[in-house]
């Protein structure tokens, strides 16, 4: 977790397992899919959920959202069908520059 302090300009960075946090996030089977497997014992983090100090966001300058998300590393028929693919890639690039999309 990135805590940005904007009155020291300091960025703390924690590890969440140390905060003890509940994310309210739950995987299991029955919602994410039918196995699991790793390959590496580092995580990898698709989201970043951004928030200053005084209790300050980037929600103005990131589409109303407060989070960061990148999940390219995942984005492979290895994880997700084409059509998924296709429709979020269109999604992004609409995101990025509603002209083209």
């Amino acid at each position: 977790m990135f805590l940005f302090d904007t009155e020291t300009y300091t960025v703390n960075i924690y590890r969440i397992e140390s905060l003890n946090l509940d994310t309210n996030i739950y995987l299991s089977f029955h919602n994410i899919q039918n196995s699991i497997s790793r390959s590496s014992d580092k995580p990898i983090y698709t989201v970043f959920n951004v928030k200053g100090g005084d209790n300050l966001y980037i929600t103005e300058a990131n589409f109303g959202e407060s989070w960061i998300e990148d999940i390219s590393y995942f984005l492979n028929t290895d994880h997700f069908s084409q059509e998924f693919i296709d429709k979020y890639n269109y999604w992004k690039q609409y995101r990025d520059d509603p002209e083209l999309g």
